[in-house]
């Protein structure tokens, strides 16, 4: 036991064993595993074990380009970087114009906060427009 003293709490020391409580907390001789349980018996841990299937793997090797085999991926791919590089460009012009017009990094910066604004506040609205009506006529819409 600790000694009462030092301020400690009385209580037992790491490795001591209580007379009274230490034949009936043996720790178990072997790991459980599913090599060492009776799979016959009928606990609900054993029919768990049985059913647990090992991983099948993957069928083929997956390659980093595999989706540009697809004719409409690549096409979407295409008009996705066009699109991001005309928007990038957009931004560079916006922001070199407002500075060379103005002299100021302030109003240049709002005047790129507010050219992002429009899809900033309208992404989230498109989305939910999207979700409640029908595809094709909103895009018979646009």
């Amino acid at each position: 036991m600790n000694k009462t003293e030092s301020g400690l709490i009385p209580g037992p020391v790491i490795g001591e064993q209580d007379e009274e409580n230490s034949s009936n907390h043996a720790a178990p001789k072997y790991p459980i595993s599913p090599s060492n349980l009776n799979l016959d018996s009928d606990s609900p841990s054993d029919k768990l074990l049985k059913k647990i299937r090992k991983p099948k793997g993957i069928p083929r090797k997956l390659h980093t380009f595999d989706a540009f085999h697809s004719r409409n991926y690549r096409f979407l791919w295409l008009a996705t970087a066009i699109f991001s590089s005309g928007f990038w460009l957009q931004q560079v012009v916006v922001g070199w114009l407002a500075y060379e017009i103005t002299g100021s990094p302030l109003l240049t910066s709002m005047a790129l906060g507010l050219d992002a604004l429009p899809i900033l506040v309208g992404a989230p609205f498109g989305g939910l427009i999207s979700d409640k009506f029908n595809k094709k006529i909103l895009l018979s819409i646009i």
